[in-house]
């Protein structure tokens, strides 16, 4: 999982701008694998900088909605959904909003994620998830209320396949069932079930990508 900076607590805004002091803690949190199933955590503190938006083909591949991306990638996405918000709902958490761009986002990180082989939150230009955002122009400062504001982009990752999973279980290859698998095996995770169940976070966008094997999935929230 990747958390970004909760809150700055009782800093008047302009001051924190004016000065530019951020403090930027790294926490490698849990991380989980077995020979199937495999989840990533990242605990990220901190206020990042701006970068430069990106010119260039290395996410024209996006666009083209390859065999990665489908109607049940998309399908799995939505029941993710779901089943993050049913885990909400249980606890008497506000119920999370599905963002587009957000899952935009986190499709185009999921689908980078199966063409360049790897599952890590940093991609390989070095952005974190609230770098991608950025560059995505997509806000990242979240007001809360008095002089206290977050900033960022938290995120889960995860990669699933079906049949037996060494750990979990049989997962049938049904979108229901796949979803349910990501959303158990992140809830059995205290880094990922924090971002899932954090009551200052109320929107979400989820992003599915098959790599012909694995279903390779990011959440990320605000």
């Amino acid at each position: 999982y990747y958390t970004p900076l909760d809150a700055i607590k009782d800093i008047p805004v302009i001051i924190f701008k004016k000065n530019l002091l951020f403090l930027i803690l790294i926490i490698f949190g849990f991380i989980a694998f077995n020979n199937l199933a495999i989840n990533e955590q990242f605990n990220f503190l901190g206020e990042n900088s701006t970068i430069e938006n990106i010119e260039g083909s290395f996410y024209d591949f996006v666009l083209e909605e390859p065999e990665a991306i489908s109607n049940e990638t998309k399908d799995i996405e939505k029941s993710i959904f779901k089943y993050t918000n049913d885990q909400r709902k249980k606890r008497g958490l506000n119920e999370l909003i599905w963002d587009d761009k957000l899952a935009d986002i986190a499709r185009e990180h999921s689908l980078d994620m199966v063409t360049n082989d790897f599952l890590d939150h940093i991609n390989l230009m070095g952005e974190n998830p609230t770098d991608r955002a950025t560059r995505h122009k997509y806000p990242i400062k979240k007001y809360l209320g008095g002089r206290t504001y977050s900033i960022g982009i938290a995120e889960n990752i995860g990669s699933m396949p079906t049949g037996n999973v060494e750990g979990i279980g049989y997962i049938y290859s049904d979108v229901d069932s796949i979803g349910k698998a990501l959303v158990d095996s992140w809830m059995a995770s205290s880094g990922h079930r924090e971002n899932i169940l954090n009551p200052e976070y109320d929107v979400i966008g989820v992003g599915v990508a098959f790599d012909g094997q694995y279903y390779v999935a990011t959440q990320n929230f605000k």
